[in-house]
């Protein structure tokens, strides 16, 4: 760990208890013992998805204020009127 940042967190009572007594018992502070709680349930390294434009092309619909948004109707339409200007 290269840097460390001073935060506050609010706990119950009785897990406070249980933070205070494993602290004492394992020689360890209490943020020593919350960051090796918080490092167990995080991953270590977030594995990127890489989402390409033909994977999701026409398969999600946009619902609007008027209706359904219909991705392919839409391009159809600019299509049409890209092609008559």
């Amino acid at each position: 760990m290269s840097q460390l940042i001073r935060t506050t967190i609010t706990l119950p009572v009785d897990l406070y208890e249980k933070l205070r007594a494993a602290s004492f018992y394992q020689r360890k502070p209490i943020s020593q013992l919350i960051r090796e709680g918080a490092e167990k349930i995080l991953p270590q390294k977030s594995k990127k998805v890489s989402i390409k434009l033909k994977d999701i092309e026409g398969k999600y619909r946009i619902a609007g204020k008027k209706g359904e948004f219909n991705r392919s109707l839409y391009y159809d339409k600019l299509i049409k009127k890209k092609m008559s200007d």
